[in-house]
């Protein structure tokens, strides 16, 4: 139950309806925001029902919802004495500037966590997008609850039609600070040591190459890419993949290199490897005996038949 609903600590309260299809999975928040129960079964807004109708612009004058039709929305979630906020908005700014001048049509909606007024004005100082006005805290804190925002910066990327692209698109930034790749929708296989959200939220098989063929090794990520895009399809939501997938060149990479050195008995040297690893539920993973494509469908298979 815990890796089926995500539960990364607890307490926590997920909240089913009679046929057993998830309502909310903070219950928690819901409870302790509405103890009456007067919203209960506490069923999440629509985005549309929380993101507000009018934002500040930079030159001070109100910028409506309805001007943005047509365009992607990015919604930064952030706040002035978080180091990391303040390292990354400047390459938000370069990517988001960058991509205005190419004619994107794109904005971003700046959601603060600043501690007061002052602090948020001096913060937003630097920012070249548009801001939610500091005053309304309810609707920052019901966007923050809509989209499971526990850490900042987090960047969520929303379609012109108000439907999530990407609950977490830090990391597609800071890898694509051109935007080339832009509006930073799920790859089918991602390389890890580039940008690792997803692996602490989904059951993941990673592959690291090593000292593998071109062919051999192009036919394995051919096979990973075919079946992330699958399971991509299938998924109602982004947040409901059943698998995602990542490769890395070696396990000398940031990411990689923890990971090989979390796992026992994990190959040494430059040798190749295939691994299930489900973060979700505690930080599980299964290695196999050998990595070609037919062992990557056996992994999942054995994994949702419960013979792993």
């Amino acid at each position: 139950l815990s890796a089926k609903y995500k539960v990364s600590g607890i307490p926590t309260l997920v909240i089913l309806d009679k046929n057993g299809d998830v309502i909310t999975k903070d219950g928690r928040s819901e409870v302790d925001s509405d103890p009456e129960g007067a919203r209960f079964p506490w069923a999440p807004p629509a985005i549309k029902d929380v993101i507000g109708t009018e934002f500040i612009g930079k030159d001070g004058k109100t910028v409506t919802l309805e001007s943005l039709q047509g365009k992607h929305i990015g919604l930064y979630f952030s706040a002035h004495w978080c180091p990391p906020c303040k390292a990354f908005t400047p390459e938000l700014a370069k990517t988001y500037t960058s991509m205005k001048a190419a004619g994107k049509a794109f904005e971003i909606i700046f959601a603060s966590s600043d501690s007061d007024q002052g602090q948020f004005d001096a913060y937003y100082a630097e920012m070249p997008w548009l801001a939610i006005p500091y005053s309304d805290r309810a609707r920052k804190e019901a966007l923050s609850r809509k989209f499971g925002i526990s850490g900042i910066p987090s960047l969520v990327i929303l379609n012109p039609e108000l439907g999530i692209v990407s609950s977490n698109a830090r990391g597609r930034v800071t890898a694509d600070p051109s935007g080339n790749e832009f509006p930073w929708g799920p790859r089918s296989l991602t390389n890890i040591d580039e940008d690792p959200s997803d692996v602490n939220e989904f059951v993941a098989l990673y592959l690291i190459k090593g000292s593998m063929g071109e062919d051999e090794a192009s036919a394995v990520m051919n096979e990973m890419r075919k079946l992330g895009q699958k399971y991509i399809d299938d998924a109602p939501e982004l947040d409901a993949r059943e698998f995602v997938f990542y490769f890395s060149e070696n396990s000398n990479g940031r990411v990689a290199s923890q990971i090989t050195e979390s796992v026992e008995n994990a190959p040494s040297g430059d040798a190749p490897m295939l691994m299930l690893l489900d973060i979700p539920a505690g930080g599980k993973y299964y290695l196999h005996s050998e990595v070609s494509v037919g062992a990557i469908q056996t992994m999942i298979n054995s994994y949702k038949d419960g013979t792993m």
